[in-house]
């Protein structure tokens, strides 16, 4: 559901996007689950060199920033979305599980709420589609 002139959310940082896009979402009825915040590298005991935290100490590299969910849908699915500023890079693990389809690389709200309709198109309801399309065709364009 490409839109033409869209507002496009251009925040400072990607944590500044996340936040704007979880607050837009919990508004419209979603549940958003978020992965992780940051990361750092930590140190590592045995070998004391510095690498990300995986496992238990931290996220699986790659893994998407938010899950979108809606208990009104048909099917228990989850939509991982993994957000980067408008250039922020991609890493190779990323782009790995967007290649798989296990998330999708959205740089703005637009984004996610294209992507997001599609998925509504799919598992979600008549109620559901309806409200993501008012808020999309009227309520968004205002801001």
């Amino acid at each position: 559901m490409a839109r033409n002139n869209s507002v496009v959310l251009k925040p400072i940082t990607e944590k500044q996007l996340q936040q704007s896009i979880v607050r837009t979402l919990q508004l419209l009825g979603y549940t958003v689950f978020e992965t992780g915040k940051t990361r750092t590298k930590v140190l590592c005991p045995t070998c004391k060199t510095r690498h990300y935290a995986t496992g238990w100490q931290g996220n699986t590299i790659g893994i998407s920033d938010v899950y979108i969910h809606n208990q009104k849908w048909k099917i228990p699915v989850g939509l991982g979305v993994e957000l980067k500023t408008e250039k922020g890079a991609v890493r190779t693990e990323q782009k790995i599980f967007a290649d798989l389809n296990v998330t999708h690389i959205c740089r703005s709200l637009d984004d996610v709420l294209n992507v997001l309709h599609t998925v509504e198109l799919v598992v979600g309801n008549d109620t559901t589609i309806k409200k993501l399309e008012e808020f999309i065709n009227n309520e968004y364009r205002k801001y």
